[in-house]
């Protein structure tokens, strides 16, 4: 089954210039940012 979707991704900037590509590319540097900090508060590292 192929299926698509749509994901929404909302800002608080009133600035126009920011593009859906610059917003996009923010979230997903966000994930690997939450990653790291998810592999630091597994409790076999602490």
């Amino acid at each position: 089954m192929n299926t698509q979707g749509r994901f929404i991704l909302a800002i608080n900037s009133i600035n126009s210039s920011v593009t859906g590509e610059r917003i996009l590319e923010a979230y997903k540097k966000q994930q690997e940012a939450e990653r790291g900090f998810r592999f630091m508060k597994d409790p076999q590292m602490m």
